[in-house]
């Protein structure tokens, strides 16, 4: 089969000259299109199935829902979204979601463990606040304390083990640090 027609923008064939397509050509050529859109919609299919799979609360196994952090956050003027349990506030376990993207930022946590997680960013940010280190060489050193993948170093993943760890080393590497002298003046 020879197919003439119009060249195409940006093409360097002669509109005089044949462009030979067999039927061979033709069938692989139909067959990447339709192979292209049965993945597209496989993408499609896997997107709602992981819409669908419901979170579960780790702490009493309800249901988790998505909602406004009205009556939770005590000021919430910044419409802050979180991922909730169910029995709220029976299990007062939540996190935060992303405000751009909705996904949760971390795991869930009930009271104990937040808190605990606050103790362990305050003994942990003071390293890089007092200069002693980046931001970034912090968790860089925390990730090799931890032995974990720099991706996984996030003490809003960890739970209360990983916590106590972090708050033990960032303690003790303060306290092998020599205090640096303010200028007086």
């Amino acid at each position: 089969m020879v197919l003439y027609g119009n060249k195409p923008e940006g093409c360097w064939i002669a509109e005089s000259m044949p462009i030979r397509v067999d039927a061979a050509y033709i069938r692989s050529f139909s067959a990447f299109f339709v192979f292209e859109e049965e993945m597209k919609t496989i993408k499609k299919n896997k997107k709602k199935k992981a819409r669908k799979q419901e979170m579960r609360c780790p702490f009493c196994g309800g249901r988790v829902v998505f909602r406004s952090a009205e009556g939770i956050y005590q000021d919430n003027r910044k419409n802050v979204m979180l991922y909730i349990c169910s029995h709220y506030p029976e299990c007062d376990s939540y996190v935060r979601a992303d405000p751009v993207t909705g996904k949760p930022i971390g795991t869930m946590a009930d009271r104990t463990l937040r808190e605990l997680r606050k103790e362990a960013h305050r003994c942990f940010d003071a390293i890089y606040k007092k200069g002693y280190m980046t931001k970034a060489e912090a968790y860089m050193w925390l990730s090799q304390k931890l032995s974990l993948p720099l991706s996984e170093t996030h003490i809003g993943l960890f739970g209360n083990y990983y916590c106590e760890v972090v708050i033990r080393e960032s303690n003790q590497f303060m306290e092998n640090r020599i205090p640096t002298r303010r200028a007086t003046g």
